[in-house]
């Protein structure tokens, strides 16, 4: 499975899309109606179906934290802030009000910002606050970035994907953001991560294959035409 963000960059893996991916193999029925593998660039994924067709499992791998597993440029950190799970929270970051920065790696990178309880994530300018963040020298190959608020035991997040901006909903975000959770402390698993587009469900035993639950609700079914890739081409060329 490739994927491709918004802007045209590859992403390494997309957790919403492969829960679409294998909801759309075992609808039109090439593949029977049991666990399948998917190939990523971040590794193979395991998708499994559950009692309900709209709702698929995925093995999203193991988790894995600190300034390392996202590639990013250790000169822009303190020395101390090189440990897995350091908070890494930094003053020229342009927001105020962030409890706690951590990295995140769920085959892509994520920074996972929390923030107070008091927060209305709505009025949040991530337009703004995302780019700058996503796109920070610290970051060479950029980040994606999750604002995240703790309420009631429910994670709730925005996410900034690179390459693709302010989204509904995005899954690897949300592992990264309950990985965090978990691993700090904030959060006991099984553990909900509440999203603009709806909540996913995230199990995890703080050292394993941490495992994501969802929606995949067939929408609708297209075709695309062989013209097309040709007016795609020529767009691209003349960019």
């Amino acid at each position: 499975m490739d994927i491709y963000n918004g802007d045209g960059s590859r992403a390494e893996m997309c957790g919403n899309g492969i829960r679409a991916f294998a909801r759309h193999l075992w609808d039109s029925g090439r593949f029977e109606r049991a666990p399948l593998r998917v190939e990523t660039l971040a590794g193979i994924r395991t998708c499994t179906p559950t009692d309900s067709e709209d709702r698929v499992r995925v093995d999203m791998g193991v988790p894995a934290f600190g300034l390392s597993a996202v590639g990013a440029n250790l000169a822009h950190f303190p020395d101390e802030s090189h440990a897995p799970l350091h908070n890494l929270v930094r003053g020229d970051w342009p927001m105020a009000d962030v409890e706690a920065a951590h990295a995140v790696s769920m085959g892509n990178p994520h920074l996972v910002l929390f923030l107070p309880t008091r927060t209305d994530l709505n009025a949040l300018p991530i337009e703004s606050i995302g780019p700058l963040i996503e796109r920070d020298p610290a970051f060479p190959s950029r980040i994606n970035v999750e604002f995240v608020v703790l309420q009631d035991q429910t994670l709730h997040t925005r996410v900034w994907e690179r390459g693709a901006g302010a989204t509904q909903a995005c899954g690897t975000g949300a592992c990264a953001v309950a990985a965090a959770a978990i691993a700090t402390g904030r959060a006991a698993s099984p553990v909900t991560v509440q999203l603009p587009g709806g909540p996913l469900d995230i199990d995890w035993d703080g050292a394993d294959i941490l495992w994501m639950t969802g929606e995949a609700v067939h929408v609708f079914s297209g075709t695309l035409e062989p013209a097309a890739y040709t007016v795609w081409q020529e767009r691209d060329n003349a960019t």
